[in-house]
């Protein structure tokens, strides 16, 4: 939900000013940026893990 909302740049309804305000102060971080960029890159790893097939 908050993905669609955060690559879009659109506050969703249900969302609040503020609460709206704090996350996209959050994503725009070097904490935010740092903890995405290692999960993409983990996310692309095939080292490890188990690779469905079904």
């Amino acid at each position: 939900m908050l993905t669609k909302a955060r690559k879009k740049g659109t506050k969703p309804a249900w969302t609040g000013d503020l609460a709206w305000t704090g996350l996209k102060d959050y994503w725009k971080s070097e904490e935010f940026l740092k903890i995405s960029n290692q999960n993409k890159i983990n996310r692309a790893s095939k080292r490890g893990g188990a690779v469905h097939t079904s």
